[in-house]
């Protein structure tokens, strides 16, 4: 008996339908579960790549959700002209490579991290 194995990788050429969301339960495709699965199954020899390239702090994530109430709250408040996240107490805290290190403790260099991908790699 065959079986085939048939990638599950979408085409980036191919354009996604436009479609209309109910905006007050919008869907929502954000998966920490899924990272926190990859980084879990990662072996020894892995997250010793991971600490070398400077991202050691991913290795100790730990939330498995975020609420969507959160999401949605920041998705109102962020604006994407500025990349600022605008709050209702009048501060506002604009995103850029800085802040993201500050707060993810993620490597800020000009090195470039070179990916190979295949189809055994998803």
């Amino acid at each position: 008996m065959e079986t085939s194995h048939k990638s599950t990788m979408k085409d980036p050429a191919k354009p996604i339908p436009n479609r209309t969301f109910d905006m007050k339960d919008p869907p929502l495709m954000c998966s920490t579960f899924k990272l926190l699965h990859v980084i879990s199954n990662l072996s020894e020899k892995q997250k010793v790549v991971v600490r070398d390239i400077g991202f050691s702090s991913i290795l100790d994530l730990c939330c498995s959700s975020v609420p969507k109430n959160l999401v949605l709250w920041l998705v109102d408040r962020f604006d994407t002209s500025s990349n600022t996240v605008n709050l209702p107490n009048g501060f506002s805290l604009t995103l850029n490579a800085a802040v993201v290190k500050s707060i993810l403790g993620l490597p800020m260099t000009s090195s470039k991290i070179i990916c190979k991908r295949n189809e055994a790699s998803y």
